[in-house]
Parts: C-alpha cells; sequence; structure tokens
C-alpha cells in the first residue's frame, strides 16, 4: 500500500512538471499579444533637446502564461524608437532556456535587442552559467560569463553590473577601476537585485544578493555616481537619495525598482525609508531623459495612468568630477 501512495505521488509530480514544462515552451498567441499591444493607449512623445538621451526599460519581462503584460510594455518601447533600451534582469522565465528566450523574450522585447542593454537576473541564471542570456544578447551582454561592462551615452557613463555574483572581487576591482577612468559628470548604474526594496517577496530577504549589493552602493557613491536602477520585486517603487545604510542624503544614490516589465505583479511588503512612491497596479516601463548634468523621469503604465514622474530636471552630483580628479592622482 505505501509503495502505491508513493508511486502515486510521484506521478503527480511528474504531471506537474509536464504542465510547467509545457506553459513554459508553449508558443504564444501572435493574435493575442496583437490585442494587448493595440490596448496600450497613445501618449504624448517625450520632447527632448538635441543633447538629451533617451533610456528606456524595466526588469522580470517575459512571462510564459502572461505574455500579454510583456508585450503591452514592449509596446511602449517600440513607440519610442531613439530610445536606449535597458533590462533589469529576469529576462525570459522561468528558468532563463534557449526555448524561452525564443518563444518568450523574443515574440516581445526581441523586436528592440539591437538597441538593448541587458542585465542579468537570478532567473537567467537558472540556466547554467546564464549560458542562453549570454547567448541571445551577445556582445550586448559585455564579456562572455561575466555579465558587467559599462558604456557611455553623451554626458553620461552608465554601467551594467550582476548582482548575481554581488561577491565576486574581479567584478568590484573592475568597478572601481571603471568609476576612476570615467570623465563624465553623470553616472547611472543598474542590476538586478535592489540594496532597498519594499516588495513582499524579496524585500525583506536577509539573504537576498541584494542586500549584498552595499559594496556596489559604497563604490558609486564614493565616485559621485547618481542614480542606480533595479528590477527583482514585480512593483515599481523610487526612493529618495540615500546613503548606503538608508539615510537620506543629498550626494546619495537615486534608487528606482522597476520589476513591472511583464512578470506577475506582487504586493507590498514592509515599506522602507525614504520609500517616496510604491506602486504594484500597473504594468509599465521607466523612461529616464538624460540631459547634460541633470535627468528626469516618468513612468510609463501600459493603461496610461499617472503613475510617477519628475516635476523638474534634477542636477548630477557636481562632486563626479572632483572625485575623478583625486582618483587620477592616486598612485
Amino acid at each position: 500500500m505505501a509503495t502505491g501512495k508513493k508511486l502515486k505521488a510521484s506521478l503527480v509530480q511528474v504531471g506537474a512538471l509536464a504542465l510547467l514544462f509545457a506553459a513554459c515552451v508553449s508558443l504564444p498567441d501572435p493574435a493575442t499579444l496583437k490585442v494587448a499591444a493595440a490596448r496600450v493607449p497613445a501618449f504624448a512623445a517625450p520632447v527632448v533637446g538635441a543633447d538629451d538621451v533617451l533610456f528606456i526599460g524595466a526588469g522580470d519581462i517575459a512571462y510564459p502564461g502572461q505574455l500579454s503584460a510583456a508585450a503591452a510594455t514592449a509596446t511602449i518601447i517600440e513607440r519610442i524608437p531613439q530610445a536606449i533600451v535597458f533590462t533589469l534582469g529576469d529576462n525570459a522565465y522561468r528558468f532563463g532556456r534557449p526555448i524561452e528566450f525564443e518563444r518568450n523574450y523574443a515574440p516581445t522585447w526581441g523586436a528592440f535587442r539591437d538597441r538593448t542593454w541587458p542585465s542579468p537576473g537570478n532567473h537567467d541564471y537558472y540556466t547554467r552559467d546564464a549560458a542562453a542570456y549570454f547567448h541571445y544578447f551577445g556582445p550586448r551582454a559585455g564579456p562572455p560569463g561575466l555579465g558587467y561592462y559599462s558604456y557611455d551615452v553623451k554626458e553620461w557613463h552608465v554601467i551594467s553590473l550582476n548582482s548575481h555574483h554581488v561577491d565576486d572581487p574581479a567584478q568590484l576591482r573592475w568597478l572601481e577601476n571603471d568609476l576612476r577612468q570615467t570623465s563624465k559628470p553623470c553616472v547611472l548604474a543598474y542590476w538586478h537585485n535592489p540594496l532597498f526594496s519594499s516588495g513582499s517577496e524579496h524585500g525583506d530577504q536577509a539573504g537576498d544578493p541584494g542586500r549584498r549589493s552595499d559594496r556596489f552602493w559604497r563604490l558609486l557613491i564614493e565616485h559621485g555616481a547618481d542614480v542606480v536602477l533595479s528590477g527583482h520585486d514585480h512593483d515599481y517603487e523610487r526612493f529618495d537619495p540615500q546613503d548606503v545604510a538608508g539615510l537620506p542624503s543629498a550626494d546619495g544614490l537615486r534608487e528606482f525598482v522597476v520589476g513591472t516589465g511583464g512578470a506577475h505583479l506582487r504586493t507590498l511588503g514592509t515599506r522602507k525609508r525614504n520609500s517616496a512612491i510604491f506602486d504594484v497596479q500597473h504594468y509599465g516601463v521607466l523612461l529616464m531623459t538624460l540631459k547634460h548634468d541633470s535627468y528626469e523621469w516618468r513612468f510609463l503604465a501600459t493603461d496610461g495612468a499617472a503613475v510617477d514622474q519628475s516635476a523638474s530636471p534634477v542636477a548630477c552630483h557636481a562632486k563626479h568630477l572632483r572625485t575623478s580628479a583625486r582618483s587620477a592622482e592616486k598612485p
């Protein structure tokens, strides 16, 4: 009898796994994706100056069984073809396999892969060494296997980091050297796991790699960086500038959590100090206008709701160039 019960339980588990596998690799219905895209309301085109750069994206994107949400956020990005696209990890659920990039990510956010600068998330690493992630994005994911790189866009230095390997001393050495070398007046960094989050799933997890991204923060603040973007928790949250301890600081980093690219939204956990806005009602993307020495932001929701927007340009930390000069003087 016991053996029969164990066999039945095993068969149930096998059946559940088979259903999960089928959901992850089933082909999306093109008609359904088109309907989702068509429902995204029109919005006013962003007004930009000659020296401005539009920077747009989100994390936690292509989730099987609800690709309509990823199709909707992708539609917003497609309507702004001049924008540089970033991703904040967990690009292709649930396991980051080649077939999931092909069937989940490619039909949605894959439409603008050639202008996308990604970062990896923990779900991308469910496939060993995030091999499918690196293969899919190719050179745009940085050096193969590392998951961190940087690039310049006009007066901004932009850094994509790998929070899955937040403890890697080589990455920290690279980051410090990269920050020392840039002479750009404004600096933005992004990675998957946030240091601060009020999200119910990961915000209070002491063992989450995001809690150890304080080492990223210390280097970024030391060199006068301005903005940090992350995903991981499936919500939208913006923090006021703060230091690595979460205390208000004019010289600190302004963090955005934008886990609203398409995966199911979650709920509020413990509201963190300095959290200026928290939203779990809307899928959408963050649109930043990177100016000569300042920046603006707007969260573009797929239903057109007014969720969050800067009132005026925010100046970059003027101390950055002085910090770079001091670093250059070090032997």
